[in-house]
């Protein structure tokens, strides 16, 4: 075995169990703790062996991607670095070793999408999205068999993953440690495989289409499904909102046939509705039956008591907020914020805000570079289908980050930057000379 190939192993080796680590992997203490009450998983560990290895593979030829998405990141750590800064010396805080894990995460993912784009080959980046889509499809799985109270998910597979043991057969967390994990997490692989429903029926002929149609219809299905059970109300909200906003730009972008266009973004519109309509109103399937009057719902008023106790806290640092530290929310009884845009105001103040606003900006331009292109349509229908995932997975987020935090699980959002940096490999291999 040449040297070429050693380093071609040894980094798909290394991305394919980063995609594991992060979609399966239990929280973890070293010689201590394997479970829920872990403080590490084994992509945190994963990511900065990658990062190295990549260094020093691609020492030269090493290719830094000119991307908003790094210079949005590269804002994030920036101005964490400076919230830590001003509470410490300005404000006489006391920064612990567990506020600086919120910046070292965000230096991981700062190390990602630095060093996996335009170094891994396009071929490469193609199998490990197909994987993530396979180990999707096992958690959504796993998620239904956990709501018909199979006992071996619902008790030793769940132990391993979240301590709400008592209601996990009600809203199933399947690999996670919550239901709004879930449903958040599946919203990628959902509008993935519509992307590849709506590609495959618009460039394939009848008789090639027939099974891949099924079998792309079946999945979407049970992703849905999953967000569904999972009683994640912003889950949904956010995966109609985030359908409408796709269909939509497959729609002014003319993407694909006009004709078939219209049959198959018709058919999943009304499906789409119809399906809401019968899990809010008729079936009333758990606490999502509560969106027939959400004004009403207990839920949201609870938010807006904190709302009002935390903005005071907010605005007394409006600029450079109060750092990683809960400790300012703590004191006046706010264990948590329930809103993505406040949550970073309080730790992070507007410079913070702002700099995740341009983050969402980045992901979102660079995979409409993915989604517009119509040859990436024809000839690389994965890569087009991811576009359409994050784009999808982030007009979701953006709609619900007022009254949930977003992101709300670690494991989550390094599923998205991964993605995202996969996908910007196909990107950079376009542009390419």
């Amino acid at each position: 075995m040449n040297n070429e190939n050693i380093k071609y192993y040894s980094v798909s080796s290394l991305l394919y169990s980063l995609a594991v680590a992060i979609l399966l992997g239990p929280y973890f203490t070293p010689f201590s703790v394997f479970g829920p009450e872990g403080i590490l998983r084994a992509d945190q560990v994963l990511i900065p062996i990658l990062v190295i290895v990549l260094i020093i593979f691609r020492s030269d030829r090493f290719v830094i991607p000119n991307n908003p998405v790094v210079f949005a990141i590269a804002s994030i750590v920036g101005f964490i670095s400076l919230s830590i800064f001003t509470n410490e010396f300005l404000h006489e805080g006391a920064t612990g070793i567990g506020d600086l894990f919120d910046l070292i995460i965000w230096i991981s993912y700062l190390a990602l999408v630095v060093t996996v784009p335009g170094n891994i080959s396009t071929e490469l980046a193609k199998r490990t999205i197909l994987l993530i889509i396979g180990l999707s499809i096992g958690i959504a799985l796993l998620g239904i068999l956990q709501w018909y109270n199979v006992s071996v998910t619902t008790e030793m597979i769940a132990s391993l993953y979240t301590t709400r043991l008592d209601t996990v057969g009600r809203s199933p967390t399947a690999t996670l440690q919550n239901p709004n994990s879930l449903g958040k997490l599946l919203l990628l692989p959902f509008f993935f495989s519509l992307a590849q429903l709506y590609q495959t029926y618009s460039t394939r002929s009848l008789i090639e289409k027939i099974q891949k149609l099924a079998f792309w219809s079946v999945l979407a299905t049970i992703f849905a499904t999953v967000v569904v059970v999972s009683n994640s109300r912003s889950a949904l909200v956010g995966l109609i909102f985030g359908l409408i906003i796709t269909i939509s730009i497959i729609t002014l972008a003319g993407i694909g046939d006009r004709r078939k266009r219209l049959k198959i973004l018709s058919m999943i519109s009304i499906l789409a509705f119809v399906g809401l309509y019968l899990v809010i109103a008729v079936l009333e399937v758990g606490r999502i039956a509560a969106l027939q009057n959400p004004l009403q719902d207990n839920s949201l008023r609870t938010r807006f008591i904190i709302w009002e106790m935390i903005l005071p806290v907010i605005l007394e640092r409006p600029l450079h907020g109060y750092g990683p530290s809960k400790a300012a929310q703590l004191e006046v009884g706010v264990a948590h914020i329930d809103s993505g845009f406040l949550s970073w105001w309080y730790h992070y103040g507007l410079l913070g805000v702002a700099s995740f606003i341009l983050f969402i900006f980045g992901c979102v331009k660079t995979s409409l570079y993915n989604v517009l292109d119509k040859a990436v349509f024809e000839q690389r229908p994965v890569f087009w289908s991811m576009g359409i995932g994050i784009i999808g997975w982030f007009s979701a987020a953006v709609l619900v980050w007022g009254f949930a935090a977003v992101p709300q699980d670690r494991r989550v959002f390094t599923l998205i930057l991964f993605c995202l940096s996969l996908l910007m490999t196909e990107l950079l291999d376009r542009r390419s000379p």
